[in-house]
This record gives C-alpha cells, sequence and structure tokens, in this order.
C-alpha cells in the first residue's frame, strides 16, 4: 500500500509493515495511527489524494522479524528499480541509434515521436534512480525505525514539527547558520532543468516545486578573462508571490597604482568591463540585491549561505590556488600571492513594495586575491586567467603602526574587522593598509543567490530558497564548454603576450639600427663640415697667398714665370718673353718673341708667364 506524507503529500511505501515511515520526499518520519483511516493509493506514482480503507496491521512484536522484512521487501524493491533503470538505458540506446538516421531531417513527425520516447524514457530512468535508492536507504534503516517506533508508542498520533526557519529576523548584522526547514505541506519537490529563452541550451538543475514555472538567460558576452558569459535562472510560484534566482559570477581587476589603472585600459584586446574599483564583501552583496529588487533594501539579519561552494570554502581557496598558480603566467613578471580569500554568506531584507511588506534573501559565493610583482618590474604584459597588466611592485608600509593595526585586525578591534576578514585576521582588500605587500587585487563573485516573498509567506519561500541553493548544479556540457573558453583565453593571452614581447624586442632593435644610422649620417655630416671648412680656409689662403705676392711683384717690378720642370723665376714688368737654357740662365726679351728654330739651335727654352 502507499501512504501520502502529511508534510509534503508524497507517496510512500509501507512494505515493511512498521508503523513508521521516513518519507522519500522530504525525509519527515510520521506514523501509520493504529485503527484510524489512513490515505492510501494503489498506485505507486499517483498523488491524487483519494482516500481509501485503512489496511489492516498487526502489532510489531518481534523487531528482528520486522526488520528482516523490511530488509527483504527493500531488496526486492532495489532488484526492480534496478531492471526498470536497465530498461530505460536498454531504450535510450536505442532512441540513440534511431536519432542518428541521417533521413530523420526529412521527417519531422518521426523526430517528434523519437524526442517524445527519450523524454519518457528520462523520465522513467529518474523514477527507477529514486525508487532503487529509497529502497537500500529503508533497508539500512529499518532496526533505526524499529528504535523511533519504540519510542513514539506513547505519543499522540501526529506528524512531526518542522525544524526553525533558516534566517531569523532580527537586528542587522545578527550572524546565524542557515538551515533548510521541512518540506512545506502539499508542495512536491521535483529536480527541475533550466534552459535559455532563446536558444534552449541546458544552464543548471535545481531542486524546485514541480507547480512553479522556470526560465533561464545566456548573455554570451566575455565580462572578464574569467567570465567568458553569464548564466541566469529564475523561478516562480504560480501566483508569482514567490521568486527564486541565481546568477553565474563577475570578476574584477583593481590596481593599487594610478600608473597601472590608466595604462591597462590603452591594452589591446583587453576587457574594459574587467576594471573595477574593489567592493567590501557585504556591500558588494547589497548591491546585487538592491539591484535585483529594484527597491532600497534594509538589511536586518546575516547568516552562513548554505550553497555548495559555502559547504567547502577551505577546498575552494585550494582549487582558486590551483588556478590562479596555472593561469598567471605573464613574461617578464614573477607574481606573488599575498591573500586568497572564500566566503559564502546570506543576507535578509526588508522592503515595502506596492504597499505589501515584502521578504528579501541574498546570498553570494564570494573569492578573491590579492597579490604582487615579485621580480619587481616595470614591464607591462597581458595575463591571463586571473590576471591582467602586472607590474611595478610596491611594498606595504611596515612601521610600527601598520603591525598595530594588523594585531587590532586579528582580535576583531579593527577599523574594517566586522566583514570580510581574510587570513591573519586582515580584512580582504586591505593587506596594503597593514604592512602587506599588494599591487592588485582580483575580487567578485562565484555565484549569486535571490529570493522575493511577502512575509506572510516567509517561512515556506525561505525552506524553498535554501532547498533550491543546495541543490543548483550548473550544467556539465556548459561548464565545460566555460572551461573551455577561459583556456583558450588564457592561451590567446599568452600567445599576445609572446607576440608584444617580440614586438617589443623587434622595435627596441629598429631603434638601435637606426640609432646608430643617425649616428653615422652625422658623424658624415661632420666629416663634410670639415671638409668643406678645410677647403674653403684653404681657398681663402691661397687666395691670400697670390694676393700677398702678386702685392710684392708689383711693387717689385717683376713677374713671375714658370720653368717646365714647375719652378719659377722672377722677370722685370717689361719682359714679353722670358727663355731658359739647360743650365738655369734665363733671358730676357721685349717686344717679339725670338725665332723659335735658333733658341732650339742654341738649346733655349721659353717659359710660361704664371
Amino acid at each position: 500500500m502507499t501512504y501520502t506524507c502529511p508534510a509534503c503529500g508524497g507517496p510512500n511505501e509501507n512494505n515493511a509493515g512498521t508503523r513508521l515511515i521516513n518519507c522519500i520526499w522530504c525525509g519527515t518520519a510520521f506514523r501509520i495511527p493504529v485503527g484510524s483511516n489512513l490515505t492510501a493509493q494503489a498506485g505507486s506514482g499517483s498523488n491524487s489524494g483519494s482516500e481509501a480503507e485503512s489496511p489492516k496491521e498487526s502489532p510489531a512484536t518481534d523487531p528482528s522479524l520486522v526488520a528482516s522484512q523490511a530488509s527483504m521487501s527493500a531488496s526486492q524493491s532495489a532488484s526492480a528499480g534496478a531492471a526498470a533503470a536497465a530498461s530505460s538505458t536498454a531504450m535510450a540506446s536505442s532512441i540513440i541509434q534511431a536519432a542518428q538516421d541521417p533521413n530523420l531531417a526529412n521527417n519531422p513527425e518521426k523526430a517528434a515521436e523519437i524526442a517524445a520516447a527519450a523524454a519518457r524514457a528520462a523520465a522513467n530512468a529518474i523514477a527507477a534512480a529514486n525508487a532503487a535508492n529509497a529502497a537500500a536507504t529503508a533497508a539500512a534503516a529499518a532496526f533505526d525505525l524499529q528504535q523511533k517506533e519504540a519510542a513514539l508508542q506513547a505519543k499522540e498520533s501526529q506528524p512531526q514539527p518542522a525544524p526553525a526557519p533558516a534566517v531569523q529576523s532580527g537586528a542587522a548584522g545578527t550572524t546565524a547558520t542557515a538551515q533548510p526547514s521541512a518540506q512545506p505541506a502539499g508542495i512536491r519537490i521535483i529536480p527541475r532543468k533550466f534552459a535559455d529563452a532563446q536558444s534552449g541550451i541546458t544552464l543548471a538543475s535545481a531542486a524546485i516545486p514541480e507547480n512553479f514555472t522556470v526560465g533561464g538567460t545566456l548573455i554570451q558576452k566575455w565580462q572578464s578573462d574569467m567570465v567568458p558569459f553569464t548564466a541566469s535562472i529564475q523561478a516562480a510560484s504560480p501566483d508569482r508571490s514567490i521568486f527564486l534566482s541565481s546568477t553565474s559570477g563577475e570578476f574584477y581587476s583593481y590596481y593599487l597604482n594610478p600608473l597601472l589603472r590608466s595604462a591597462a585600459a590603452s591594452v589591446p584586446g583587453a576587457f574594459k568591463t574587467q576594471l573595477r574599483n574593489f567592493m567590501e564583501p557585504d556591500a558588494y552583496l547589497h548591491e546585487y540585491a538592491a539591484k535585483m529588487a529594484g527597491v532600497r533594501l534594509q538589511p536586518t539579519a546575516r547568516a552562513k549561505l548554505p550553497s555548495p561552494f559555502g559547504a567547502d570554502l577551505q577546498g575552494e581557496r585550494n582549487r582558486l590556488a590551483r588556478f590562479f598558480q596555472d593561469h598567471s603566467i605573464n613574461i617578464g613578471v614573477q607574481i606573488a600571492v599575498s591573500t586568497y580569500y572564500c566566503d559564502a554568506f546570506l543576507y535578509r531584507y526588508e522592503a515595502v513594495v506596492k504597499g505589501r511588506r515584502t521578504v528579501f534573501l541574498a546570498g553570494c559565493d564570494y573569492k578573491g586575491v590579492e597579490y604582487y610583482d615579485a621580480s619587481n618590474s616595470m614591464a607591462f604584459a597581458l595575463g591571463g586567467g586571473l590576471g591582467g597588466l602586472l607590474a611595478m611592485g610596491m611594498q606595504g608600509g611596515s612601521s610600527k603602526k601598520a603591525k598595530a593595526a594588523a594585531k587590532a585586525a586579528a582580535t576583531g578591534k579593527g577599523k574594517d574587522s566586522p566583514t570580510g576578514v581574510g587570513s591573519e585576521g586582515i580584512p580582504f582588500g586591505h593587506g596594503k593598509e597593514y604592512g602587506k605587500r599588494v599591487d592588485t587585487i582580483d575580487w567578485g563573485a562565484d555565484r549569486f543567490y535571490f529570493m522575493a516573498a511577502p512575509i506572510e509567506l516567509e517561512k515556506t519561500a525561505t525552506n524553498l530558497f535554501l532547498r533550491f541553493i543546495g541543490s543548483l548544479a550548473p550544467d556539465p556540457a556548459l561548464w565545460k564548454r566555460r572551461n573551455l573558453l577561459i583556456e583558450q583565453m588564457h592561451q590567446q593571452r599568452i600567445t599576445e603576450a609572446a607576440r608584444l614581447n617580440a614586438q617589443a624586442t623587434q622595435m627596441r632593435i629598429d631603434a638601435q639600427r637606426r640609432q646608430a644610422d643617425l649616428a653615422r649620417q652625422i658623424q658624415a655630416n661632420s666629416d663634410e663640415i670639415s671638409r668643406g671648412i678645410m677647403d674653403s680656409w684653404e681657398k681663402r689662403s691661397a687666395s691670400q697667398s697670390r694676393m700677398s705676392e702678386n702685392w710684392s711683384q708689383a711693387i717689385r717690378g717683376v713677374n713671375t714665370w714658370q720653368t717646365s720642370s714647375g719652378r719659377t723665376v722672377e722677370a722685370s714688368v717689361t719682359a714679353d718673353h722670358v727663355y731658359q737654357n739647360r743650365y738655369g740662365d734665363t733671358i730676357e726679351v721685349s717686344g717679339t718673341a725670338l725665332d723659335d728654330e735658333l733658341t732650339s739651335r742654341l738649346d733655349w727654352t721659353e717659359l710660361r708667364r704664371k
């Protein structure tokens, strides 16, 4: 027989014959009162709520016998579930084979039939897996059920009370641990898939009431080197009174050096949306919550966020450290990390929206890194993953004042110590103020969560919201693509850095070559100028010598005559012709020149006037 859970309305088998059942849907333990009319159903998957006559039960006498019966029944259910799962697997294989038919594109009716068969096979597989898991759990809990039944013999027959709500109202800053309460009565929560409304790409899955409407949005635009796209999912109750949402993260870089901030904006290929001044973690979440709500919000309580990220913060820090070390490859730059920081926190807000008192919950999986350039260089290079431009190392203050401030932060007395306290008690984002060496802060969210509901539905909405958070899982195929895009961008950054480095090297070589050519040209020009100056000086000197010599000759009344050997002789200005023999003797002739035959016979040669 199948009995309806009084907490969630889910159907439950009672093959073990015990009077205490653990609901396979919400985990609530409830008794079957002896002699009372119970809500029973003939089918295993129906939730119609039709009443049937309660079966006659014999009181449990031998706990070992009852446990044995429970184990046997659970084993049979598990076998049946396994068989159903195998059948579903075989059916899925045949569907995949049929879907690979090359003529399927020309037969829309057959394609629709195959799609419907695939949907039925998937539903059967999920149901079979759930049944097998529930049966195995029932077998392991048989003795525990007997002990619980014995403890409840003296109590009245009624459902167990649900745990306290997740986040209690109170003064702002109140810290609590958010935990989901029992599933609200009458709401059946099942795994739901969220897809992009435009492309149909599956974004994530989460546990949501089956009557809620779901949707999703995929924005395929790079926000930073770590965020190739943004995926948002939403779910709302039929009357739109309860709204649940989650958005994938964003990541920013903040450069403490103003020179770096101005240089980063001019780097080709850099995402300008990646550059943003650092914000305190809590203020960052408040900004997101106000943006989602569309009104000004007042925080009333703070709690730990029970997300998968928050359940293993140390593991997230380790993963962040590995990712950063693998992706902070920069040519000519050596990176050293000052602080890794991860935190998951939840805030409760209240506001009046359209005259209705409304409660809002917003959560954030926060992470960040503070680091510096250990090579203390001024080189700029495009980085990958978590980094952008990295440069000039700056040593934080190491004075007694800085050390005293760090000590105050560690004891919770520092000015920035209430939230976001990282390693060594120093608030994340303030390492430089407390004596740490920091050039760059990379910060942002791994994921955001948001809920809105009227105040009278706060308990139910909070329970649904916390179940939504704890069960949310990004689609594996989509996240595999995301990681691939990040790796491709990382390799592109390395390639760009190598190209820019090679380009810079070539520019230096070209500059050196141009400098050498310029030096040679300057030297050549200098030599040419020197030669021109020297030639001009020589010509001027020669002219001055001639002028001086001519002046001297004019005063002395002589002219200069040149011999065939290049020597010169002086003769009176009255001589029109001058002759010289081989012995060096000269004669001066005024008027007509001597006969050439005579001078040749007497071995006289006429000189040329200079």
